[in-house]
């Protein structure tokens, strides 16, 4: 899942690391070796649940038919739901740290990131861009933390503010930033989601009849799980097509600067980062529907 993730930022991070710096731009092999910072923890997030799931799955399997054998004085359908819940469970818990970290914390990461990236490159086609710019955008993008752990959706959180956040400008970028967040709901955001629905379903079913004996009340709460995951996606979708916020080169609030600035920090409009005790900086909206103006924190 890391790999889709970063094979679409590779290419561009190679050619910036061996692009001359500009100002303060990072030094070569900076942006590679974030990069692969990232990827340990994105895989510190992630991993540790799909070893849980490959050893628990297997696990539940195995202990499936006593779990039943044990719950058969209940009857037949105590039975059914306990043999599965030993299986189903594992693998919700196991979905629910794979997913929900990846939605909560690693893919905003990765959206942001891209979307910075996108408006750099546009404004390098257009001649109002540089190089350096770019560089100094992704490396700051690259060394943004992980949003904090969430609740495991549905819903999905919100993730605070990054420190550098796109601002688009115009028509264009601002068509830009919305098709990238169209991607990202439909590639990444809705069918994660679904996935975890799927194993939320399933354990919602078997724990229920596991514990009730009753079948109705058991597809009701796996009607219920489901529902609750397609009503999210539907809100992914719909807030993943809203018209992003746009700013100028200097949003209120934040500060921005361009290659050339005195400060030689290199960035290009299309990011802000918080000066401190900053007010509110303006966001795109990304699939999570975090696209309102928001405070900020230092970025740290």
């Amino acid at each position: 899942m890391r790999v889709r993730h970063s094979l679409s930022l590779a290419a561009a991070l190679a050619l910036c690391a061996a692009a001359p710096a500009f100002g303060a731009s990072p030094p070569p092999g900076a942006l590679l070796g974030e990069f692969a910072q990232n990827q340990l923890e994105n895989c510190a997030a992630i991993c540790p649940y799909a070893l849980q799931g490959a050893i628990g799955v297997p696990a539940g399997v195995v202990a499936a038919p006593g779990a039943a054998l044990a719950a058969a004085a209940g009857g037949p359908f105590r039975a059914l739901g306990a043999g599965a819940a030993a299986v189903t469970g594992p693998a919700d818990a196991a979905m629910t740290g794979i997913i929900g970290n990846d939605l909560n914390q690693v893919v905003p990461r990765f959206q942001n990131g891209v979307v910075i990236g996108l408006l750099d490159l546009m404004r390098i086609g257009g001649g109002t861009g540089s190089v350096g710019a770019l560089r100094t955008d992704l490396y700051a993008a690259l060394q943004q933390p992980l949003p904090p752990v969430a609740p495991t959706p549905p819903p999905l959180t919100t993730p605070p503010d990054f420190g550098i956040t796109p601002v688009p400008q115009g028509a264009a970028e601002t068509a830009v930033v919305q098709g990238t967040n169209a991607f990202f709901a439909a590639a990444f955001y809705v069918p994660e989601l679904s996935l975890l629905g799927a194993t939320q379903t399933a354990n919602s079913a078997a724990t229920t009849l596991a514990e009730s004996g009753d079948p109705v009340a058991a597809v009701q709460a796996g009607l219920d799980a489901a529902g609750a995951v397609a009503a999210e996606n539907a809100r992914i979708l719909e807030r993943a097509l809203t018209t992003p916020s746009t700013g100028g080169p200097t949003s209120t609030g934040a500060r921005s600067t361009s290659p050339d600035d005195a400060a030689g920090a290199g960035q290009s409009p299309s990011a802000t980062v918080d000066a401190p005790g900053s007010g509110d900086a303006t966001t795109p909206t990304d699939a999570t529907g975090s696209g309102d103006t928001t405070t900020t924190d230092d970025g740290d």
